[in-house]
């Protein structure tokens, strides 16, 4: 079992903690029916790593509850909202973890493990409100929440799951994913990772992302019938409409292999993207680039490595391509465009940015070595974890808090010794 402690001020102590109102988490086999892409085939190399992940809401509380799937595996998360699967085989190139809540849009992350590294990921579940509405039979025009654009629906254009046509109030949930906000990288599902329509895997640069869902009045799931699409117009913030091309690509998220997929097309029109759209997921407005895989660690001065610190990659022109979290050993990996001048950020758990540094262009994979990180920004915290019969553990989980901001911190060894990036306000 797994022992957990919280902290909420951050200095040097030693811990008692007991915990007997749960037991470890329990992973099960994934019923989940997978939807294939014809003639795709992912790029494959097999490593033997470990997940570390938390789950929360979009005020920041652990959601516990929560369904992991990571291939054939599942398990739910805890009273943290915590979960892990350790030492089993991953796919370098690209692992998706799915999560799915009742009552919140299904979402998951795609991260890049390395042999024997212990990978560190974030996911911030979105809650589905279905504030908007209208009929079938007529169609009719709803409001994307948080953006001002909207959905154009047909009339007689809605099916059940089964296929058949749908008569009646059809309710619909929107959220808008800000690819200007940090956050949108904890929201998001899978990475900025495509497949693009000659089945070519790559990068994505977004211009921004919303996820719709439609049901009935009985709550049934719905969607778009075959052969009708709806129109979608999304607002693109002030400070990317000098950058946006006039026609760009649409994707929509594919949950089997946990990748967006080419899928259409949106054309500028007075600083809004519109577009047809044939189903509803999550659908993203993006450029997509060659990439090559890159890696990073982030140490303090005295070459000690930092967990939970974000890594963001962006292009030139303020883009972003890329974001995630050092593990416990201080690493991070991922893609990153080839052949582009980029920017790299270390950010520290509460948004604050701690380091920058202007990389690229890359033509091949590429280390970029060690980055080292003031001490000033950097908090120690060490202790000794004990269970309930007085004994030290070994496999533990320290819950810290500063900002206002959970995080969730891996214990293996004991007494333990934790480097994180501190908050500005601490």
């Amino acid at each position: 079992m797994k022992n957990y402690i919280l902290i909420s001020l951050l200095f040097i102590l030693t811990v008692f903690s007991c915990r007997k109102d749960f037991e470890e988490n329990q992973i099960t086999e994934n019923p989940h029916v997978p939807v294939f892409i014809d003639n795709y085939h992912p790029a494959v190399e097999n490593v033997t790593s470990s997940v570390f992940g938390v789950v929360v809401d979009e005020d920041g509380q652990a959601v516990e509850g929560a369904e992991i799937s990571l291939g054939s595996l599942t398990q739910m998360t805890n009273v943290f909202g915590t979960f892990s699967f350790d030492n089993i085989e991953m796919n370098k190139k690209g692992t998706f973890v799915q999560v799915e809540k009742a009552g919140y849009f299904l979402s998951g992350r795609r991260f890049y493990p390395t042999e024997g590294n212990k990978n560190k990921i974030k996911i911030e579940l979105l809650q589905k409100n279905f504030s908007e509405s209208f009929e079938s039979g007529v169609g009719g025009t709803v409001a994307i929440s948080d953006n001002g654009g909207t959905i154009v629906f047909q009339p007689n254009s809605i099916r059940t799951e089964a296929g058949d046509s749908y008569n009646g109030t059809v309710h619909v949930a929107t959220k808008y994913l800000d690819p200007t906000a940090l956050v949108t990288f904890d929201q998001m599902p899978g990475a900025l990772q495509g497949v693009n329509s000659s089945n070519e895997e790559g990068g994505l640069s977004t211009y921004g992302m919303i996820g719709v869902e439609l049901q009935g009045d009985a709550g049934e799931q719905l969607n778009i019938a075959d052969n009708q699409t709806a129109k979608i117009t999304m607002n693109l913030p002030a400070s990317l409409q000098g950058a946006a091309p006039a026609e760009i690509p649409l994707w929509s998220f594919n949950y089997t292999y946990g990748i967006w997929v080419e899928d259409g097309k949106a054309l500028l029109q007075d600083g809004k993207y519109v577009g047809e759209v044939s189903h509803f997921s999550f659908w993203n407005c993006d450029l997509f680039s060659e990439v090559v895989g890159f890696g990073v660690a982030v140490v303090d001065n005295n070459q000690e490595p930092i967990e939970g610190a974000g890594v963001k990659i962006s292009l030139a022109n303020g883009l972003s391509s890329g974001f995630g979290y050092t593990g416990t050993n201080g690493y991070v990996g991922g893609i990153l465009p080839a052949n582009e001048e980029l920017l790299l950020e270390v950010i520290s758990p509460c948004g604050d940015i701690l380091y920058t540094q202007t990389i690229g262009p890359f033509m091949a994979g590429i280390s970029i070595g060690t980055i080292e990180i003031e001490v000033a920004n950097v908090i120690e915290i060490t202790g000794t974890i004990l269970n309930c019969d007085g004994g030290e553990v070994n496999n533990g989980i320290v819950i810290i808090k500063q900002g206002g901001v959970f995080n969730s911190y891996i214990v293996d060894t004991n007494p333990f010794s934790i480097r994180i990036v501190a908050c500005s306000n601490i």
